[in-house]
């Protein structure tokens, strides 16, 4: 699903990979999301998504989600436009801080072996 919901669209103008301030986007993508050239080709992208659980930016142009099925492709989606909030509050100076590097792995981790399987 490509989508260009104001904070996803605003947060990919940056033009660099979004921290992960939220768990469930950290359970979902791991420690960052990745942000592509706007110029990225349909190749790129999905080798991209291939080394994510499902989402990447492209600059000034929202992001592209996926999943299993659609639904997963659209939970993606909303978690990402979640976590673009989060992210957007943290750069304007609020006291928001990013899931480390341990943390996120872990809980992409126990998601994608354990919880994920449960639908």
């Amino acid at each position: 699903i490509r989508t260009t919901t104001p904070f996803l669209k605003k947060i990919s103008g940056f033009g660099s990979r979004m921290p992960v301030c939220i768990d469930d986007l950290a359970q979902y993508l791991g420690t960052f999301v990745p942000c592509l050239p706007a110029d990225a080709s349909d190749e790129d992208i999905a080798k991209a998504l291939q080394g994510t659980a499902g989402g990447v930016l492209i600059q000034d142009g929202g992001a592209v989600c996926t999943g299993r099925d659609q639904d997963d492709a659209e939970a993606v989606c909303m978690v990402m436009e979640k976590g673009a909030m989060a992210a957007l509050l943290k750069y304007a100076g609020h006291k928001i801080h990013t899931i480390d590097a341990v943390s996120g792995l872990l809980e992409h981790i126990v998601y994608t072996a354990k919880y994920a399987k449960l639908k």
